[in-house]
């Protein structure tokens, strides 16, 4: 459905201010739904991972910068690649890890082909987040003491670097696979590294998991081809690499001749003692000449070389699935890279966490019939009879803006489906255009979501006091009041919308396809705990947004003392982000500081200081947004 012009006014008018904080943990969930799949966030899991319906992600940082929101980008896309092709019948571990690495490997390389043909958003996604893992070091050519690095993992990074690097062009990427390859063929000898990068290459006419697993056994199968022709072949010459190091002469190696050859001796179990290094053949020589400049010898790999990489453990082993690369990048604090050091104990727990690792957990509403006691009870019979003057004083000025916008857009005719409440009257009149036609004409395309804080200190009056045994002049109810007016002019015009409390729990108190008078029957005036405005906005956010209307408003009613306002002030602001417009009424004089802090990100923040002017402040707040 096309959008008024007006909407596409307001819409342009979004303020451009880019925060240095973002809201991880919430975009990792909008993104999720992206793709019609679940993200769950798992202390107990290492690294992500799905079962085909749900992807499952280790802990991750609330905020973080723009180079993590690329790393989330990159992470879901690539995950929900798996979800989309990954045959989970397969089982990777039968065969052993390197078979299980390379099965990843060559799966991550076709499965984001094919999802580039599909999606090619998710394509530059990937690389983005590429690019940031190489600045980060994730990614990278041979470290300078090659020593250190397995044989198993040589070859798995040469393949890595060199695989992706034909796929997304990456120039770096074609750095670190040449790096890797003097290494590679150090280790396996030129003519083997051939026949594998041949085999790699046969990824291009796959596409399954079964398929992706073949190819990784035939690579494993010629190595063990090779282990078992190796002494047939004869041993290799003194001077040769042994157990996966560079030959000598190359800076990595930093080893003398000497004990390069004393290596090759105990590894190889022959007595070559009488046999000294001014008696080498000048055939030897030259070839001892050559390894001193850093070229790789053709000869055959040494057994140990191939034994290494065949009996090679998980650890012993580079990663071959890229989600396990931005995990690490996620959960790295190097400064190498342009990641900023995040405070751990901001860490998210299931939708999001603040507080030191706090969770909001969705609560089922109650029926007001099984309210806990009579103070309960009395508290929701004060915020409906608070709504009544509300209502008239806010309902006349918000319907008339609505009717205005809606009028503008929407054909009435004297036929159709759709009765027009509101022009019903002027059937007395002789008016009988009292059908609105939504197929010949446009309406107000625009989704409400009415968050309102339920935290103890709403229990306070306006001026902070505590209030009676029935908490009339209580903020919350107040705000529940407002909020009940607010709905009955939604409804009124059709509009859909929904309404939730928070604090420390999420409680949907009517969700978007049910009737107004779900409200009534609900009991609201609950208090709630703690305030987890970030958390409560993130999940009413993930609600609208899955709404298919063009415009989305997300009105906040607090008294603006959250548990964690950087977190709080970054959710809300991803929410702008992502294309929902944020209303803000502040209820009482706290929250100067949370106020402050949401101006810098340029958000107008509507206060009201008693509850006289309460509906003057709302209607403000909406009218700016609808």
């Amino acid at each position: 459905m096309n959008v008024s012009k007006k909407s596409a006014k307001n819409a342009s008018n979004t303020p451009s201010h880019k925060p240095s904080n973002r809201a991880l943990a919430m975009l990792a969930s909008i993104i999720g739904r992206r793709h019609g799949i679940e993200v769950v966030f798992d202390a107990g899991v290492q690294t992500a991972a799905t079962d085909g319906k749900k992807i499952y992600l280790p802990l991750i940082s609330d905020l973080g910068n723009d180079d993590h929101v690329a790393l989330i980008e990159g992470l879901l896309d690539h995950e929900a690649m798996h979800v989309r092709f990954t045959d989970f019948s397969v089982k990777l571990g039968t065969y052993g890890p390197i078979v299980a690495t390379l099965t990843n490997l060559f799966e991550d390389v076709w499965g984001e082909r094919e999802q580039a043909v599909v999606y090619p958003g998710c394509a530059r996604n990937i690389r983005k987040s590429m690019q940031v893992m190489i600045e980060m070091g994730l990614y990278k050519g041979p470290d300078a003491d090659i020593s250190n690095e397995a044989p198993a993992s040589i070859l798995v990074n040469w393949l890595i670097n060199g695989l992706l690097a034909r796929w997304y062009g990456l120039d770096e990427l074609q750095v670190f696979t040449a790096q890797y390859r003097v290494h590679v063929d150090a280790v396996l000898g030129k003519d083997l590294a051939d026949e594998i990068w041949t085999i790699a290459c046969k990824v291009d006419g796959i596409s399954s998991t079964k398929e992706s697993q073949k190819l990784a056994l035939s690579i494993v199968n010629l190595l063990k081809k090779k282990a078992k022709e190796q002494p047939e072949q004869g041993q290799p010459q003194q001077g040769q690499p042994q157990q996966g190091q560079p030959q000598q002469g190359q800076p990595q190696q930093g080893q003398s001749q000497q004990n390069q050859s004393q290596r090759g001796q105990s590894q190889q179990g022959q007595s070559q003692q009488g046999q000294s290094q001014q008696g080498q053949s000048e055939q030897d020589q030259s070839e001892q000449g050559q390894s001193a400049q850093g070229q790789p010898s053709d000869a055959p790999s040494s057994p140990s070389a191939l034994e290494s990489i065949l009996s090679a453990t998980a650890d012993q082993i580079a990663a071959g699935d890229m989600g396990t690369r931005i995990c690490a990048a996620l959960a790295s604090e190097k400064k190498g890279g342009r990641a900023s050091n995040i405070d751990p104990a901001e860490l998210a727990v299931e939708m999001s966490g603040s507080a030191g690792g706090q969770m909001i957990r969705l609560r089922p509403r109650q029926k007001v019939d099984t309210a806990l006691d009579e103070r309960s009870r009395l508290r929701q019979e004060a915020a409906f009879t608070a709504s009544r003057p509300i209502a008239v004083r806010l309902g006349n000025r918000l319907e008339d803006v609505l009717q205005a916008r809606t009028d503008s857009v929407v054909l009435h005719k004297r036929s159709g489906r759709k009765l027009s409440s509101r022009r019903t009257p002027g059937i007395a009149l002789g008016k009988l255009d009292v059908f609105r036609n939504e197929e010949e004409g446009l309406e107000l395309d625009t989704a409400v979501s009415l968050l309102v804080d339920a935290s103890g200190s709403m229990s306070d009056n306006f001026e902070g006091y505590r209030t009676g045994a029935t908490d009339e002049g209580s903020r919350i109810v107040s705000a529940l009041a407002v909020s009940i007016a607010a709905s009955l002019a939604l409804d009124k015009h059709s509009i859909p919308f929904e309404v939730a409390c928070f604090g420390q729990f999420f409680v949907p108190q009517k969700l978007f396809d049910e009737p107004f008078r779900t409200l009534k029957t609900t009991y609201l005036a609950e208090y709630l705990g703690g305030t987890l405005t970030g958390c409560a906005v993130a999940k009413a956010t993930t609600s609208l947004l899955s709404r298919p209307e063009s415009r989305k408003v997300l009105v906040v009613i607090t008294d603006g003392d959250p548990d964690n306002e950087r977190t709080s002030a970054a959710m809300i602001n991803e929410c702008r982000m992502l294309g929902v417009e944020i209303a803000l009424v502040f209820i009482g004089n706290d929250g100067v500081f949370f106020e402050d802090m949401l101006k810098k990100l340029d958000f107008k923040v509507s206060r009201a200081t008693d509850a006289s002017n309460l509906a003057k402040q709302f209607f403000e707040a909406v009218e700016s947004c609808i």
